[in-house]
């Protein structure tokens, strides 16, 4: 199909000598999908390998269907791989739905087949009509925007040549080219959520609404794909001056944040749980308005999250994080035993975390407040500064009058927990505390209309 061949293009899913997984499960659309990639690989030389996965829920259908597929790759001199897997009791042992369970499978089967066949791209069959699918049943469990937008033409390795085209295309396509494929008889069943929408919900919408609602279904989610990507790119920009991501935990200066449109927090904080590894398929909207409110809490409360993670209201931040690793000992291992003199210009590591010192020339600019990046009076630092943790008779000036607070008050006061107060990164000029990393700096270094020269301090997490 040439409306294939230019979707294809479109999205460069295929390119010269790739080497392509094919996903085949001997219905109509994995089959129509191989036929297909056989015409475009005589306009685009790359290699394709078959790959089968046989659940056995169907007894001797599920077996004919796997030495259906084997026979058509002989037929066409492809190399076959079968994968067996008992998704009934895989389905049982997680606790999850077959539906999600045979799912699994697939994908960890392709995963096994790229590496083992150094393969780079995986294909598989999704059509309008199960985007259509997708994003009805996405809207009906409220998953949000994202949701709405469907699946992906290509995410990741995984490529959907098929997603653009009706499954009343693929059939015609087959039937005038009298290509033969095996009918699932569970496609039929009530008993999956999916065949409900597949079965009753999409053909009363054609029937009653619109003939082209399942179209214009799918062509919503391709539209709301432009605006997530949009939306997705301005979170990354914005999240620049108000998180941190260190170490498989991510620190959201709350002062910051909560001065920004309530859409761009929802996009910060997936963006937190994307950057730390919390993945987004179990995120629900309860988890994302969990997160928004936890600004407006207490010190020390907290929201579980998917996956193991959980989110912390600190002073003046939160750290959302995988509290079975225990992300925070594991980035400061060691740091209370370091101690850094400091040279302007210079960039030092600490505690797994980068520090760049520069100095500029201020002429009355603008100055940002951000989380990890700060600004300081150069003049105004008289002795040897020092990257360190906290000393007993630390102290820092609390305001413009010269007042002075002990660092351990003003821990007590923010009710920063003990285990916490020895990995707070400082940056000292002798007793006095200019900067406590991620909290506050002193007024005494603070920016006036007198500053001549500005430190410039970052800190970003050290690379691996």
């Amino acid at each position: 199909m040439q409306k294939v061949f230019q979707y294809i293009q479109k999205y460069k899913m295929i390119e010269e000598n790739d080497s392509v997984i094919v996903g085949v499960s001997g219905g109509a659309d994995s089959v129509c999908l191989l036929f297909v990639l056989l015409e475009v690989r005589k306009k685009i030389p790359f290699s394709i390998q078959v790959v089968h996965i046989e659940h056995g829920i169907r007894g001797q259908d599920s077996l004919d269907d796997a030495d259906f597929v084997d026979n058509l790759c002989k037929e066409k001199g492809i190399p076959f791989y079968l994968y067996s897997v008992d998704v009934v009791k895989a389905a049982r042992d997680k606790k999850i739905s077959v539906e999600e369970a045979g799912r699994e499978a697939r994908y960890e089967a392709f995963a096994d087949a790229m590496e083992r066949l150094n393969g780079n791209k995986i294909a598989v069959a999704h059509n309008a009509n199960d985007q259509a699918e997708t994003i009805l049943w996405n809207l009906v469990r409220g998953s949000g925007l994202r949701g709405l937008c469907g699946t992906r033409p290509v995410r990741d390795c995984i490529i959907r040549p098929l997603l653009d085209t009706s499954r009343a295309e693929i059939e015609s396509y087959l039937t005038e080219r009298k290509i033969a494929y095996r009918t699932d008889i569970t496609n039929l069943s009530d008993d999956y959520t999916r065949n409900k929408l597949r079965l009753h919900v999409l053909p009363y919408l054609e029937k009653e609404l619109n003939g082209a609602a399942t179209a214009h279904i799918a062509e919503t989610g391709q539209h709301l794909q432009k605006i997530e990507a949009y939306m997705e790119e301005a979170s990354r920009r914005e999240a620049k001056d108000c998180i941190c991501i260190s170490n498989g935990k991510a620190l959201i200066d709350t002062a910051i944040f909560s001065q920004k449109p309530e859409v761009i927090r929802e996009y910060l904080c997936r963006f937190c749980l994307k950057e730390i590894g919390c993945g987004l398929r179990d995120i629900g909207s309860v988890h994302i308005d969990n997160l928004m409110k936890l600004p407006d809490l207490q010190s020390g409360r907290m929201i579980q999250l998917p996956g193991g993670y959980r989110a912390k209201r600190l002073p003046g931040q939160i750290c959302i994080a995988n509290e079975e690793e225990k992300p925070v000992e594991k980035a400061y291992m060691g740091f209370q035993e370091q101690e850094l003199q400091v040279q302007v210009p210079g960039t030092y590591v600490i505690g797994g975390k980068r520090v760049i010192f520069t100095t500029e020339i201020y002429e009355n600019q603008n100055i940002k407040e951000k989380a990890y990046t700060k600004w300081l009076d150069y003049d105004k630092i008289y002795n040897a500064v020092s990257l360190r943790s906290r000393r007993s008779g630390d102290y820092f000036i609390t305001n413009r009058e010269g007042g002075k607070k002990k660092l351990k008050s003003y821990f007590i006061d923010e009710k920063i927990p003990q285990d916490e107060r020895d990995r707070i990164l400082l940056l000292a000029d002798g007793p006095h505390i200019m900067w406590i990393v991620g909290y506050r700096i002193s007024e005494a270094y603070k920016v006036t209309e007198d500053t001549k020269i500005l430190l410039k301090i970052q800190v970003e997490q050290e690379a691996d």
